[in-house]
C-alpha cells in the first residue's frame, strides 16, 4: 500500500530469450510495465499497457512475440486470460484478446 491508500502489488516478471526486455505485472493499478535492461542491468521503463483485471501470472511466446497474462477479480469472474502483443520497441500492447477461465483461481480447473 502507498501513503494515499493506492494498493499496488507484484504479481509476475519474465525476461525475453534475448536478456533485453523485462515485463511486470502490477496488480494494484492493473498493468504489465514493460523495461529495457541496459548492459550494467539497471532498467528503463518503456511503458504501461493496461490490463482487464489483477493479471497474477504472465509468460512469453516462443517468439517473444505475445505476452500472456492470467488475472483473477475479472467480471465476477475467476480469471481470464489476456494477449499482449509486443511492439518493435519491446513494449507490451493490450490485444483484447480475452478468454474467460472459470475456475482457475479457486482449485476447480484440472490439467
Amino acid at each position: 500500500d502507498i501513503s494515499d491508500g493506492t494498493y499496488l502489488a507484484a504479481a509476475d516478471i519474465t525476461v525475453s530469450k534475448d536478456g533485453k526486455k523485462l515485463y511486470a505485472s502490477t496488480r494494484g493499478c492493473r498493468d504489465i510495465a514493460s523495461f529495457a535492461i541496459a548492459e550494467d542491468g539497471h532498467l528503463k521503463l518503456l511503458g504501461h499497457a493496461p490490463s482487464k483485471g489483477y493479471t497474477r501470472s504472465i509468460h512469453l511466446s516462443e517468439d517473444d512475440a505475445y505476452l500472456i497474462g492470467i488475472g483473477e477479480k475479472l467480471w465476477g469472474m475467476n480469471g481470464m486470460l489476456e494477449v499482449f502483443a509486443i511492439d518493435a520497441q519491446g513494449k507490451a500492447k493490450n490485444q483484447s484478446i480475452d478468454v474467460p477461465m472459470p475456475g482457475a483461481f479457486n482449485g476447480t480447473v484440472r490439467y
